[in-house]
């Protein structure tokens, strides 16, 4: 459901003025989630960002959008939305957990399009609290592209029952076969950082990391996604899809990652991401054609 409040921008909010408010937001994850939503309209993807999001995530080709590529659309809002004022949590720090993408039609890059993002549902976790994020792309009266992501507030879970999970990936690990390994440097996250807008410091660099409780920076969830969907789909898919991940273990940068999958049926692929040596699962996930 959207938010009741409303915020129409004319123009993509500058990613540096959101993080600085966020180094100004202050925030202890006791108030409620506000029931808010953004749009932004008339918006045409830059070509160049697109081949640059290509090369690094690993997609060829020069058809539609990436699967992956629009929630680059979307994450500026996603940033606008978690430095409102209203909004409970401290952007830095928090981390990605699941995100579910449904690409109804492909996207192309002349394309005019219209981006709304929204918050959904909180949720109490063992480590702390969740919340989530909608995005939907249109063209025209045509939502093509919709998402959800699910974001971790680490602290002291709030109280009441825990609610019960819905997992976003229903299907099992057994079959799957390694099909490709990947060597990720400690630059990744700097690099895809760069690209992406998302500066989170536990993507950047071990000390900036550790400032937020992890030994080392981790890889962003959302280029492990895309990375993984550049292998697993045709160079220019153009078919209705849905892809859902759940992020098991962070990736600590530098890493070597083992790529496994296993075709279900003609509609379905499960897949996952392991450490090489395959004792670390960092990422679950399955595509589904929808029609």
């Amino acid at each position: 459901m959207a938010g009741d409040t409303l915020l129409r921008l004319q123009r993509s909010p500058a990613m540096t003025g959101l993080y600085a408010r966020a180094l100004l937001h202050k925030a202890d994850g006791q108030a409620p989630l506000p029931e808010l939503a953004i749009e932004l309209d008339d918006q045409r993807v830059d070509v160049r960002h697109v081949q640059h999001y290509r090369h690094i995530c690993g997609f060829t080709g020069q058809g539609p959008l990436p699967v992956s590529y629009p929630h680059m659309l979307a994450f500026p809002l996603h940033l606008a939305l978690m430095t409102d004022k209203a909004f409970p949590f401290p952007l830095l720090g928090l981390v990605h957990v699941s995100n579910r993408i449904e690409q109804l039609r492909p996207l192309w890059p002349r394309e005019n399009l219209r981006v709304r993002c929204y918050l959904g549902e909180l949720r109490p976790h063992a480590k702390g609290q969740t919340f989530s994020i909608h995005s939907e792309i249109w063209s025209g009266r045509e939502c093509c592209w919709r998402s959800e992501s699910v974001n971790l507030f680490r602290g002291k879970p709030a109280s009441g029952p825990q609610a019960v999970k819905q997992p976003v990936v229903d299907d099992a690990l057994e079959g799957l076969q390694e099909t490709t390994r990947w060597d990720l440097p400690g630059s990744l996250g700097r690099a895809y950082g760069r690209i992406s807008g998302d500066l989170n410091p536990i993507h950047l660099h071990p000390l900036s990391a550790k400032l937020f409780g992890f030994e080392r920076h981790i890889a962003h969830g959302m280029w492990l996604k895309a990375r993984t969907l550049a292998k697993l789909l045709p160079v220019e898919e153009r078919r209705a899809v849905q892809v859902a991940v759940e992020f098991k273990r962070p990736v600590f940068l530098p890493a070597e990652l083992s790529l496994r999958e296993a075709k279900r049926n003609e509609h379905k692929t499960a897949f996952a991401l392991y450490s090489a040596d395959g004792a670390e699962l960092h990422l679950q996930g399955q595509l589904d054609y929808l029609r």
